[in-house]
């Protein structure tokens, strides 16, 4: 895998295995001395005739990093004088033909898609805008913007803005307009943010400022966030989530949750996202293509542990319960490394 991660560039590896800030803790690890020739063999067997061996797509291209993917894409379409992104499409149908075509996409891509399904139609999806913007940092938001200006000519924050409104907009335009310090984590920085904070009522019984808040957590990188936010608990005593939650409501209070939570413990806003995406009655598809695809070798591992500490139930029961056929068995192939075994 070391020769295959030096011809990455640095912007696509940051994509694929995680900003510096994110834990490093994959579900899905580089194959071992994959052989290529075999790879694209099965899968072009899988599509052959009538019918299509889903099972053996899902063996090749869910238990493999996106660089071994990528591989497996350039033999089959040189080998077999093919398009397998095309034969995919024409093999595959719903979520599960989303979420293998997900991972062979570049995550930019997959997140710019899923900015502008939120934002297509009648109604927005507030939810996947937080998710999406509230916990990246500045590079990665500028390349999202890049991949949507590229997929649908249009500029994305000026897309952003006629969506939403308030102080929910405001803090949107600032995640994507407003560059991230990345100056080292010191103490005095950690102090500034803390009495920042604290001058902006937030510790006291003093009118909150919302702007002053939305200042702090679109100013500082996600690290000195993290660290700046614990100096303010030792100040205060309360964690600044406290005060959010009682001052705050609806898309702009939940955006801003997102933010101080991402910053404190992203793997569990993701798992805490998994849960609410898998409801009662119905589950959104898209979400789970979206991070577990995503997130498979970044730190999914991670999101399966802190699913299961906060709500007492392993994350691969939820999925079995939640989906269903291919789809299932995809989600749970990135989940473990490998094929589900029934």
């Amino acid at each position: 895998m070391s020769q295959i991660h030096s011809a990455l560039s640095h912007t696509l590896h940051d994509q694929l295995y995680g900003e510096n800030f994110d834990t490093k803790n994959p579900t899905v690890h580089a194959t071992p001395n994959l052989n290529l020739t075999a790879a694209t063999i099965i899968l072009r067997h899988s599509m052959e005739g009538y019918g299509t061996n889903e099972n053996d797509v899902i063996k090749v291209l869910a238990t493999t990093v996106y660089d071994q993917r990528k591989l497996i894409q350039a033999g089959y379409n040189r080998t077999f004088k093919r398009d397998v992104i095309k034969d995919l499409k024409d093999e595959l149908s719903g979520s599960f033909e989303e979420l293998i075509l997900a991972l062979l996409d570049e995550p930019d891509n997959v997140l710019a898609d899923h900015l502008h399904i939120a934002m297509k139609g009648w109604g927005t999806d507030e939810d996947a805008l937080t998710e999406i913007l509230g916990c990246r940092g500045t590079d990665s938001i500028n390349r999202i913007a890049e991949a949507y200006h590229r997929a649908y000519k249009k500029n994305l924050e000026e897309e952003v803005h006629g969506e939403t409104s308030g102080n929910y907009r405001k803090l949107l335009h600032f995640l994507l307009t407003r560059p991230r310090k990345s100056e080292s984590i010191t103490s005095e920085v950690n102090q500034e943010i803390a009495h920042s904070l604290i001058r902006a009522g937030f510790g006291n019984a003093r009118k909150l400022n919302e702007g002053d808040l939305i200042n702090q957590l679109t100013l500082y990188s996600f690290p000195q966030l993290s660290s700046g936010l614990k100096t303010f608990e030792s100040i205060v005593g309360t964690k600044l989530q406290e005060f959010v939650r009682k001052g705050y409501t609806g898309d702009f209070g939940k955006a801003l949750l997102t933010i101080v939570e991402c910053a404190e413990n992203r793997p569990a806003v993701y798992a805490k996202r998994i849960h609410d995406a898998m409801g009662r009655f119905k589950t959104n598809d898209k979400l789970l293509v979206r991070i577990f695809a995503l997130r498979s070798s970044i730190d999914l591992n991670a999101i399966r542990e802190e699913y299961q500490k906060q709500y007492k139930e392993t994350l691969e029961s939820r999925i079995i319960k939640a989906t269903k056929s291919d789809f299932r068995n995809g989600l749970l192939a990135l989940l473990s490394g490998d094929f589900p075994q029934n």
